[in-house]
């Protein structure tokens, strides 16, 4: 299942702080995620984190890509946890 919210609903509620890709599930992102190979967003601004998308990364990050939006494996996220 995957969870969103608009920018508009997300930005003034909550600040971004910098958390661990394994703390992220359940976390709004405060930016894009894009690993190199593919190319292609995991994470959107706004976007709910998935415990897949973490596995997924995890998994990119251990194999070398190069993950624009992950900084020595801490992604820029809202404070607040949407799901439990």
């Amino acid at each position: 299942e995957i969870y969103t919210l608009s920018l508009h609903d997300a930005l003034p509620i909550y600040q971004p702080e910098y958390v661990t890709l394994e703390e992220s599930t359940g976390r709004i992102s405060s930016s894009a995620v894009i690993p190199y190979p593919p190319g292609i967003p995991f994470i959107s601004e706004g976007e709910i984190i998935s415990q897949e998308v973490v596995t997924m990364l995890s998994e990119l990050s251990r194999e070398g890509n190069d993950i624009v939006g992950l900084e020595k494996n801490y992604l820029l996220c809202y404070k607040e946890n949407i799901v439990d």
